[in-house]
Parts: C-alpha cells; sequence; structure tokens
C-alpha cells in the first residue's frame, strides 16, 4: 500500500467526525483558514517487507492532525475538537481501500498544547500499520 493510499483511507476517515466540522488543511497547503482548525501530517516511519523472501510491505507511521484555535482564551473548546478527533481513531480500527487496509495501533493521543504566535495548538497523533 503507498503513502497516497494510507492518507486517502486516514483523512477520508478524519471528514467523518461528527461535532462541527473545522477546515481541513492538509499536508501541502498553505493556508490560514478562520480558527479552529485542523492541520494533518502525514508522518511515515517505516516500510518493511516481514518475509525474507519478500512479498507483502508493512507501512507503519502515524497521522498527526493538530488542532489550531486562538491563543489567549480557555482550551476547553480546542480540547473538545481534540477529542472528536481522538475519539475517530480509537485502537484497532480497522479501514479499507483501494490496496490494502489501514490498522489504528494504539488510541489515538491528545498531546500536550502549545503557543505558536497567536495560534494555540493541540496535536493528536494516531498510529497505524498498513498492508
Amino acid at each position: 500500500m503507498n503513502e497516497a493510499a494510507i492518507a486517502q483511507i486516514l483523512g477520508t476517515e478524519l471528514l467523518k467526525i461528527s461535532s462541527p466540522a473545522p477546515r481541513v488543511v492538509w499536508d501541502n497547503q498553505d493556508a490560514s483558514p478562520a480558527r479552529p482548525y485542523l492541520q494533518v501530517q502525514m508522518v511515515p516511519v517505516s516500510r518493511q517487507s516481514p518475509g525474507l523472501a519478500g512479498g507483502g510491505v508493512i507501512a507503519r507511521g502515524f497521522m498527526q492532525v493538530t488542532v489550531v484555535a486562538s491563543a489567549g482564551g480557555f482550551a476547553t473548546a480546542a480540547l473538545a475538537l481534540a477529542q472528536d478527533v481522538a475519539d475517530q481513531f480509537p485502537k484497532a480500527l480497522r479501514l479499507a481501500g483501494t490496496g490494502g487496509v489501514v490498522t489504528i495501533t494504539e488510541a489515538a493521543r491528545i498531546m500536550p498544547g502549545y503557543t505558536d504566535g497567536t495560534d494555540w495548538r493541540i496535536p493528536v497523533q494516531a498510529d497505524y500499520f498498513a498492508g
């Protein structure tokens, strides 16, 4: 399974968030929409063939979805949106698509928030393997 297929499968799942869906800024997009919005970064970690004779390739990595809100206010709304993102990617979620299946290996984790200029950012990390 190639990286584009993995990104497509995980991105499609992300867009199913049931709360009022904010704008999503995907990899390689230069945009600063109204806050809050989600910024997506796909991070491939490894591609391995488990058998000595070759064959199927297992891809591992994570999708980082960063909730971007305005700094200087309460973090409650941004944390709620981060929780909605995390809830969309529970442990053992299997997502089938063109080229194979993507499996979430651990429940998505909400990382510590931080200030970046006028933004408050909360990363959410979803680990996967695909094959």
